[in-house]
Formats: structure tokens, sequence, C-alpha cells
């Protein structure tokens, strides 16, 4: 064989619809056929090669979670407002530090590696795995995020979605248009951010007892930006765009909300009993149901349930104010109590000790202490108050004459001005 020759191709079975064409470079290269299955093409690269490729040198599919954060903008820019938020998370867990992200020890780290413009009650705990931080400027947030210290120490920086973008609902969106031709076809008005992607809203129909989705014309819409238009454009037409509120979500495994049951990594219970088993095993009626959450005698999944209610009421909160669930819950309390606050509020029934019959004491337990009344103050030697009452009965205020409260001559005229102010003068000096 001629060193310039390419080698022989390799005695091995392919599958019909592969074809082997030599290289100038590599010997020969695989020319799968379009309609060859990727595992046969897999399955001939192994074969070629002593070891097979590992994973290191091949392309990996990006996971789901990371295309949606690509999706997203990465940096504030010079229109966003604040609040400026960085949510920080580990990357790999180190079991040495435990299994949660304190944000005190996650404030040291900060003041260690001195970064700046960082509110002074900036760093909070909005996960077990994740702390938000507040920055004074959208130039400082921007720093922390590019910082190579916080990759090399294991953390993950990101703007929350929440912040940075604002979701609407678009209707009369024709049906047989794909996602793509709906981004194509839609224009946003000046001053607002492009359409970062689209989701249109599918309708449940049973039929012959299987769920299937019919599309409908109302289209969910993600802005890059912190404004959402009232209004779009499409071919010439304006479209009213509404806020989006997110569904209120349960998990029929665990009773919780926030995911589903395909989600679900939690401990099954019952959502018709409360125990601890799977609610579509259970054959108890709803007469005989009992709440998880309030207490009735209802199932834990009943739509108006006081903490499906709650639950509701947040995630409008959440759409109208773009504020995450942890602050819009604060303004809702909780419909439902802890086994230890409700030992401490109600009393214990008389059936667990009924020898004993409660009284109530007439009179309290503590001492009534008694003070001595004052004593009247002495009059002082100068006041005499008989001589005092005597002169008082004999003084008799004489009469008037000319009925004028200054006594004066009859003759004498008070319609002169000056007559009378020297009379006052004269009353005031004598």
């Amino acid at each position: 064989m001629d060193g310039n020759e390419p080698p022989d191709p390799p005695d091995i079975q392919l599958p019909p619809n592969i074809q082997l064409s030599p290289t100038s470079a590599s010997g020969f290269s695989y020319t799968p056929v379009l309609t060859a299955p990727l595992s046969h093409f897999n399955a001939v690269e192994n074969l070629t090669r002593k070891r097979p490729i590992s994973d290191e040198g091949t392309t990996k599919e990006i996971p789901n979670k990371q295309k949606r954060q690509n999706e997203y903008r990465l940096k504030y820019t010079e229109t966003d407002i604040r609040p400026f938020l960085v949510h920080v998370s580990r990357l790999e867990r180190d079991p040495s530090s435990g299994t949660t992200l304190h944000p005190i020890k996650f404030g040291q780290f900060l003041e260690r590696m001195r970064f700046s413009g960082i509110l002074r009650d900036g760093v909070k705990r909005v996960g077990r795995n994740k702390v938000s931080i507040e920055f004074s400027s959208g130039e400082n947030a921007n720093n922390f995020i590019t910082s190579p210290s916080v990759i090399e120490h294991g953390y993950a920086a990101s703007i929350p979605k929440y912040n940075i973008t604002r979701m609407g609902v678009v209707r009369d969106i024709p049906t047989d248009w794909s996602l793509d031709e709906i981004i194509e076809n839609l224009k946003v008005p000046s001053g607002i951010g492009k359409i970062i992607k689209a989701r249109r809203i599918n309708k449940k129909n049973m039929v012959n007892g299987s769920p299937e989705w019919q599309p409908t014309q109302s289209v969910i819409l993600t802005f890059d930006g912190q404004v959402l238009p009232t209004r779009i454009y499409c071919c010439y037409t304006a479209l009213k765009v509404e806020v989006y509120k997110y569904p209120t979500v349960q998990c029929f495994n665990c009773c919780r909300f926030g995911h589903t049951k395909m989600q679900c990594r939690s401990q099954p219970r019952c959502f018709k009993c409360s125990q601890n088993h799977s609610g579509d095993s259970c054959s108890v009626s709803e007469g005989d149901s009992y709440c998880i959450f309030c207490s009735g005698s209802h199932f834990s999944t009943y739509k108006k349930c006081p903490e499906f209610i709650r639950q509701t009421e947040i995630k409008c909160v959440m759409a109208e104010k773009n504020i995450p669930y942890e602050e819009a819950a604060k303004s809702f309390p909780a419909s439902y109590k802890s086994y230890a606050d409700i030992s401490k509020s109600s009393p214990s029934p008389s059936y667990l000790n009924p020898s004993k019959s409660v009284t109530h004491p007439t009179t309290s337990y503590k001492k009534t202490v008694f003070s001595k009344p004052k004593s009247r103050p002495i009059l002082t030697p100068g006041y005499d108050k008989q001589a005092h009452q005597s002169i008082l009965k004999e003084f008799n205020i004489p009469q008037s004459e000319n009925g004028y409260v200054l006594q004066t001559d009859s003759t004498s005229s008070y319609d002169n001005t000056d007559t009378i102010t020297e009379l006052v003068i004269n009353l005031l000096v004598n």
C-alpha cells in the first residue's frame, strides 16, 4: 500500500443506508443518507474506533433549564430602574458547607472579595440554595455577575426573570401560525423591548375518556424590559395586551402548590383524608373528607378552599407588582395553623380530665394595697376666714342714681369721651 494513498476501508458490516467516502485528510469519512437513523450512524462510528468517544469530546445537548436561561439577557441596561437584584446559588454543593446557602456566610464572602454597591440590607434568603443581592446601581450588579471570582468559588449569579421581563396575553392570533411566525409578524411600539418568546394557550377537551389539547387564539408573550405595552401591532392590526396572571398549580400527590404530580418529589399525602397515602386509592367520600389546609369537610383540592383562594390572590399580586412569591405571600396570612399553634390557642377538651371541674376564681390573686388619704393643708395666720365672711355680709353696693357704673354728679355728661377717659384713669390710679 502506497503511503500517499488512503487506507482500505475497514471490514465491517454497514447498514444499507450508510456509505463510506474517502477524504484527503483522514482516510474515510462516514456520509449517512438522510433516511438512515442516527443510532446506525453512532454504531458505525463506535465500530471503526478502538475506543468509543468520550462525552467530553462530543457536543452535549443543552438542558432545557439552561436553554430557558439563555433566552434572557444577563446584564442590566441603562434604561432599567431599581431594584437591581441578582440571585446567587451554588454550582456544586460542598458536603462540608451543608445543603443550604446561608446569607450571613455568603455576606462574609462578599466582604472578603470587596464587592461595591451592595445595600446595607441587600442580602436576603429566597430559597434553601439561593440568596438575593440588591445593588445600588445596574453597573455594580453587572460587575458582580461578570466577576470571575464568583464562578471560581462555586457560585452562579443571574438576574431574576421577573425583574427584567414582562408577560402579557394577546388574543385573536391565528391558530395555524407557529411560534416563530407569531414572533416574526408581531411588532412592538417604540420604547418597548423585543419579544423574547411566545407560548400558545391550549384548551383541554375530553374525548372518549382521554384528554386532547386544542390550540386557542390566545398567546402568552414575554417582553424584554420592565415595561409591558398596552398594545402591539400585527399586519396593520392593533392587538390589546393584557397582564398575564400565573395559574394556581396544585400537586395531586402531596397536595402542595407550585408543581404538578409529575414533578413531585415528596411523600404522598391523600387529598381526601389527609393521611400518608395516595389519594387515588382512597375510598373516603367527600362528606367524610378532611382538608389539610383549613380542616374543613372537603377535599384538599377544592377550588373554594381558603388556601386555594389565598394562592390565587398571591399569583395575582405577583403579576401586577412583578415581585417574587415570597414577597407577595407576606400580604396574605396563611389560612391554616400548625399543630403547635392550635394547641396553644385552644383549651384542652373536658373529656381528657373528667374528674376535675373547671372553676373560675372570684377574687384576685394579687394583694390589694390601701394608701392613707392626704391631710388637708393648714391655713396661714394671715388669712382670717370669719373676718372675711363678715366683711362680705356687711358690704352693700350703693345704688347708682343715673344708671351708670361710675358714680358722678347727675349733671355731668357722659357723651364727652375725654371725661370718661379721665374717670377711668383716676379709677385705675386710685
